[in-house]
């Protein structure tokens, strides 16, 4: 893998939109001529952390309304709530092909004699798979794995598109996600803004479900790993009904916090008048930065929030001079992990 400075990993993400179509382009290579299964009841997916598991869920925030089979994401070792009766399809993804939780979840996906398909850089993953004949879809390894989005993205999009799981006019709307990155210096300036709010604070972000579900967690991840800083994060409604009440005794991160609240125009009016009561409570509190995207279909909306927590993240660690690639947290992790 290539060594980056803090300024090329902004190169990384100008290739998203170039990321997502190779990856399309290199699962219908590998799967063109591999049979889908007859039937598939549920997309039983494995994933931690910010390539992987973040894959899934934008995928399902991009096109959870039209995907014709539910995806039940394992992020630890089991492949929990899924049996074979379920007919399922297992999809394990690990960059590395060398994270533990994957590896258990595939040798049970192996047990459960189910169909599986890999994506993977390489590794013990991929060489396992290739010596059972499961299909490996490899993603290039030319930088940390949340910078790969675009490739896992796409590969899991042509997973879908293969087992018939997802219309075709459906995934016809990647064409146009380049748009996004079309206007570059009006997001980096946004950016840029809500980097500033968020020197020596701590980040409040709040989306809509269910497109939104996939850009908080996008937004917890990049924050922590690249900028080395915790958030919050939910969505509305569901904070409504219960986190919304912790504020009444939260006044001592009125001089702490900054929220992030992060919708679009499609969002249906139930929500829309919900994000505007969530803004007149938080409001009284502490800082409130209000994001709309205006994109007409969830897919772009979910990757305007993809590049704005990625941009913002990137810029909140210049500020900080800390380097994104550095996680010495997890570094000690994995070196005690090794003394079993």
């Amino acid at each position: 893998m290539q060594e980056y400075g803090i300024r090329q990993y902004w190169t990384l993400l100008t290739r998203y939109s170039e990321q997502v179509q190779e990856g399309l382009e290199i699962a219908a290579k590998i799967l063109h001529e591999k049979e889908p299964p007859d039937v598939v009841h549920v997309v039983a997916g494995a994933g931690t952390g910010g390539g992987s598991a973040a894959a899934f869920f934008l995928v399902r925030g991009a096109f959870g309304h039209s995907i014709l089979a539910p995806i039940v994401l394992n992020q630890g070792y089991t492949v929990a709530c899924v049996k074979p009766q379920a007919k399922p399809l297992g999809v394990a993804v690990s960059c590395s092909g060398e994270t533990e939780e994957i590896l258990s979840q595939f040798q049970e996906m192996v047990s459960m004699n189910i169909p599986i398909v890999v994506i993977a850089g390489g590794g013990t993953l991929a060489r396992l798979a290739e010596q059972k004949g499961i299909p490996v879809i490899r993603v290039k390894l030319e930088a940390p794995p949340r910078f790969l989005i675009g490739y896992l993205f796409g590969a899991l999009c042509g997973i879908l598109q293969w087992a018939n799981l997802i219309p075709l006019d459906e995934l016809n709307a990647l064409g146009t996600l380049h748009c996004i990155f079309n206007d570059w210096e009006s997001h980096y300036a946004q950016a840029e803004r809500i980097a500033n709010s968020l020197v020596n604070r701590l980040p409040v972000i709040y989306s809509v479900a269910d497109w939104g579900i996939a850009v908080v967690d996008r937004w917890r991840r990049q924050l922590a790993e690249n900028a080395k800083t915790l958030s919050i994060a939910n969505v509305i409604p569901a904070m409504h009904h219960d986190e919304i009440v912790g504020w009444e005794r939260a006044t001592i991160l009125s001089s702490l916090g900054t929220v992030i609240i992060l919708s679009s125009h499609l969002d249906p009016p139930p929500a829309q008048l919900r994000v505007k009561i969530t803004r007149n409570i938080l409001s009284k509190l502490l800082p409130v930065v209000d994001i709309v995207f205006p994109y007409d279909h969830p897919l772009l909306n979910v990757w305007a929030g993809v590049l704005l927590a990625d941009m913002t993240s990137l810029r909140l660690a210049e500020l900080y001079r800390i380097d994104p690639l550095k996680t010495t947290i997890l570094d000690y992790i994995k070196t005690e992990l090794t003394k079993r």
